[in-house]
Order: structure tokens, then C-alpha cells, then sequence
């Protein structure tokens, strides 16, 4: 792993969600389920990429509601 060229800092928690959504939607009913995650800091730039296996042919329901927050 190569280190940063010099400290960043982000605000707490806002990678979380894409981390989540990864697991989310990721797994499941998903055949060789993967999930990559990788993060980068490098000549002022940060490079945050995460990826998971998508089967767009599933007709699987995670939950029956989307978004954040209480439903009412």
C-alpha cells in the first residue's frame, strides 16, 4: 500500500453510506458476491471508489421502503 503524500481530512461518516449501499446491494441473492473498496489521496485529490457484483435480472427486494429517515 503506498502512503499519502500528506494529511486530509474528510468529514466523519460521509463514506459510510456508499460502503452500506455496497453491502445493501450488493450481497444476497448475488452469485460470488464481491465487494471492492479502495481510497486514494494523492496531489490534493481523494479517489473513493467502491464496487459490488449487480445482477440486474434479480428481482430480489432488499426493503419496501428507499431513503432515509422514519416512515410515517
Amino acid at each position: 500500500m503506498e502512503k499519502a503524500d500528506k494529511r486530509y481530512d474528510i468529514e466523519p461518516m460521509l463514506l459510510i453510506p456508499f460502503v452500506e449501499n455496497a453491502f445493501k446491494h450488493g450481497t444476497g441473492m448475488v452469485e460470488n458476491a464481491s465487494i471492492e473498496i479502495s481510497l486514494q489521496a494523492k496531489n490534493n485529490m481523494l479517489q473513493f471508489s467502491v464496487r459490488n457484483k449487480y445482477d440486474p435480472a434479480s428481482q430480489e427486494i432488499k426493503d419496501k421502503t428507499s431513503g432515509i429517515g422514519m416512515s410515517m
